[in-house]
């Protein structure tokens, strides 16, 4: 029976949170708390409702079509692709904190959300980046050849 006790104590609730608390990690913590605020306020500048645990998945993959597109830096520029990807797991992690009952990354009623922000990751990456790297990298390493032959002559 000690054998027992000692392989399978009991755990208390407030044991299980702190655990849970302190496995998050600050930079994790500080993303989300970024991220909320974006939003909190970008809900403010549209006049809407702040708590998007109380939105239905439908009306919150509506929003976040728009948010995703809309949102930008405090000096009016684009944020960086991986950015807006970090702000998603951010909301989604919010939003199971909040017991809400479906995840904005995987779940089926936030398709067209998911589709969304894709599509902006990749007009983003293409603003910086119009060419995919091995095609960058190709010609970088021509053009570094050419200019090596050039000298030589």
């Amino acid at each position: 029976m000690a054998a027992d006790q000692a392989r399978f104590p009991l755990v208390s609730d407030e044991e299980i949170t702190e655990i849970n608390e302190t496995a998050a990690s600050k930079n994790t913590a500080r993303a989300t708390k970024t991220c909320m605020t974006t939003w909190a306020e970008w809900c403010k500048v549209r006049n809407i409702n702040v708590n998007m645990e109380t939105y239905c998945p439908r009306a919150l993959g509506g929003l976040l079509n728009k948010f995703y597109v809309e949102i930008r830096k405090k000096d009016g520029t684009d944020y960086e692709p991986d950015s807006l990807k970090v702000m998603q797991a951010a909301l989604d992690r919010y939003l199971r904190h909040k017991n809400y009952l479906v995840s904005i990354i995987t779940g089926r009623e936030f398709t067209k959300s998911q589709e969304t922000l894709d599509a902006k990751v990749k007009q983003l990456r293409r603003q910086r980046h119009p060419l995919p790297l091995r095609i960058r990298v190709n010609f970088e390493k021509k053009r570094n050849t050419f200019a090596a032959r050039e000298k030589i002559f």
